[in-house]
């Protein structure tokens, strides 16, 4: 999670404005899935100043209860 607030923030640096994190399928990690969407958007939020920030992706189904998105 560290290493996306680090890369957001270059992003947002390198003038993107729109930072999407996804907490669904990566395969690249061992785990198979991101990190938690919620605390990197919130870490994010306090990290950048300019860039819109969106959940690309949000399982409601297996990884997350609805009432927990809600």
């Amino acid at each position: 999670a560290a290493d996306l607030v680090r890369n957001g923030v270059k992003a947002e640096a390198a003038g993107f404005s729109f930072l999407f994190v996804s907490d669904h399928f990566h395969p690249w990690n061992r785990q198979g899935h991101g990190s938690s969407v919620w605390p990197v958007l919130g870490s994010l939020s306090t990290s950048t100043t300019r860039a819109l920030l969106v959940s690309a992706v949000v399982c409601p189904i297996l990884r997350f209860h609805m009432t927990t998105l809600a």
